[in-house]
């Protein structure tokens, strides 16, 4: 008996079991996991493309040549969106009656609360009158508008010990301040039960000078009001992390998971196969006329 004939009971039983209810279940399920399991992968493998897109959008953003607020306000007219992560010098003076903490801020896993504070900047900045060569207030302090400054982050720990704001006074005066552009939306209404000077969301001034954006503070000049605590300094925020994310891996993920599906597919049928021709194999072995016959009487017929 040649070799493809002692294939043949495995073919048929193979054959067999495919037309079973339960194979032809079995068959479906992996027929629609494997296609979606490959569409998965490839929905994270394009995530992980928008997100190196974002990344080198982000680097070429801060790395360019800070703006100025003239600069930026006619940018912000021409494209709306397009200065988020910008870096702008502003000259103000910081409203420190206005200040506020947005609560529900964690850093490095530790709870706290941001610090903002209005910068109040005089006029529009906008018109042949703004020098772009250096930071831009124009008009008077009549027409002053305002760009909210996140100075830093505070540990909820010290803000529980009593008043934050005595601990981080801003410089007083005049000052010059730079910083991450960041986008601003308007949050919920602010809950009445809030302890004073609290607030869930960076607040939208009623006269923004750059509408839509706020400031996350890299340099600032030191509090220069006399006798100003120290005993809670400021955390700057850190810059965005540009790093990859688990997106590849999890691409990869979803196709090690198809392949797992197919070949564990044809594992069960290649074991069912092989028990079922076990138990058939003995029964018939020793019956006249039958295809499967001992090892005894096939070496004899070979003999011949």
């Amino acid at each position: 008996m040649t070799s493809s004939e002692g294939g043949r009971p495995a073919v048929r039983f193979t054959l067999r079991l495919l037309g079973e209810p339960r194979w032809v279940g079995l068959a479906v399920l992996v027929a629609a996991i494997v296609p979606l399991f490959l569409l998965l992968a490839q929905w994270q493998w394009d995530r992980m493309g928008q997100r190196q897109e974002r990344n080198a959008l982000i680097s070429e953003r801060m790395a360019a040549a800070p703006m100025t607020l003239a600069a930026a306000q006619r940018a912000a007219a021409d494209s709306p969106g397009a200065l988020t992560w910008r870096v702008l010098d502003v000259l103000g003076t910081y409203d420190q009656a206005a200040e506020v903490l947005v609560r529900k801020q964690a850093l490095d896993g530790q709870p706290g609360y941001l610090v903002v504070t209005p910068l109040l900047v005089a006029g529009s900045g906008i018109g042949p009158a703004a020098d772009e060569g250096s930071p831009s207030v124009g008009g008077n302090q009549g027409d002053a508008r305002s760009l909210p400054i996140v100075r830093g982050w505070l540990p909820a720990t010290a803000v529980d010990r009593g008043p934050a704001t005595t601990s981080v006074a801003a410089p007083a005066g005049s000052v010059t301040v730079t910083g991450r552009l960041r986008t601003l939306t308007e949050g919920a209404p602010r809950p009445a039960d809030l302890p004073p000077g609290q607030v869930n969301d960076i607040p939208v001034p009623p006269d923004p000078a750059l509408p839509g954006y706020y400031l996350e503070l890299i340099w600032s000049p030191a509090p220069t009001a006399p006798g100003t605590p120290t005993a809670h300094a400021l955390t700057p925020l850190p810059p965005p992390t540009l790093g990859a994310g688990p997106h590849l891996f999890y691409a990869v993920q979803w196709v090690v998971f198809a392949a797992i599906a197919v070949g564990g597919f044809i594992v069960l049928l290649q074991r069912e196969v092989r028990d079922r021709l076990a138990m058939v194999v003995p029964a018939h072995r020793d019956q006249p006329g039958s295809p499967i016959q001992p090892v005894s009487e096939r070496a004899r017929a070979g003999s011949r």
